[in-house]
């Protein structure tokens, strides 16, 4: 029971960093856009 609970919650954590990332990435690319405009 806590094993899948365990896997589940760190499914959960990994796909919120790959989230924040694109997050992240698009806000970057974003602000260097009008940057360079």
């Amino acid at each position: 029971m806590s094993v899948l609970v365990y896997e589940i919650t760190k499914n959960i954590s990994s796909f919120q960093k790959f989230r924040i990332k694109k997050i992240i990435q698009e806000v970057l690319e974003r602000s260097l856009t009008n940057f360079l405009e």
